[in-house]
């Protein structure tokens, strides 16, 4: 059995190598997370500081402007990058296990995730991050998927879900959906959560 960190690498190279070898997939997937941004409540927010984790290279913030957005992955995109050079957004490589000691005196509005858990080492883990450096979390991912080559993690509403169980975070909604149309296909969970306000 092949130890967790060359699982971890062979997911983030096919990760990236989707990304660079399949150019005519690039309207199609922008097109998509429009739609999957509706799911999870995203609007222009022109004064929310907003941070991307998991970012890849075609980030919700490049078309959704904020206040002051930051995109976090730890894969170089290559050619793909010049994306966020010219929508003047900040770029982090980096895991998002590890984005909180990145940012250790900043709290974001907003932490977005979007479909980036399942190649991952840790979902828990990522989540427990966005938990510490913002005040809102929304969510979205491929549920009860079987692991494979570029995505690790089976991941369920459970294991979404239960960092944000505490006392310190109310979820504002949760569901999960099914989608089957074009370059949509299998079970979804989405979720906003929001730090309670302190009294």
């Amino acid at each position: 059995m092949r130890p967790q960190q060359q699982l971890w690498e062979e997911a983030q190279a096919w990760e990236r190598n989707w990304w660079l070898h399949n150019p005519q997939l690039y309207r199609t997937e922008i097109q998509k997370s429009a739609m999957v941004a509706g799911w999870m409540g995203i609007q222009p927010m022109p004064t929310a500081s907003v941070i991307d984790i998991g970012c890849g290279p075609f980030s919700l913030l490049q078309r959704y402007s904020v206040g002051a957005g930051c995109a976090v992955d730890p894969i170089d995109y290559g050619p793909l990058e010049v994306n966020y050079t010219i929508a003047g957004i900040t770029r982090i490589r980096c895991r998002g296990e590890d984005v909180a000691a990145h940012f250790p005196d900043v709290r974001f509005d907003e932490a977005w995730i979007y479909n980036c858990l399942q190649h991952v080492e840790d979902p828990v883990a990522i989540l427990e991050q966005a938990i510490k450096i913002s005040r809102r979390v929304r969510l979205f991912e491929w549920i009860n998927i079987p692991p494979y080559t570029g995505h690790l993690q089976l991941l369920t509403p459970q294991i979404l879900t239960q960092p944000f169980l505490t006392a310190a975070w109310h979820t504002d909604f949760s569901f999960v959906g099914r989608a089957d149309f074009d370059g949509l296909h299998g079970e979804f969970y989405v979720g906003v959560f929001r730090q309670k306000e302190l009294s």
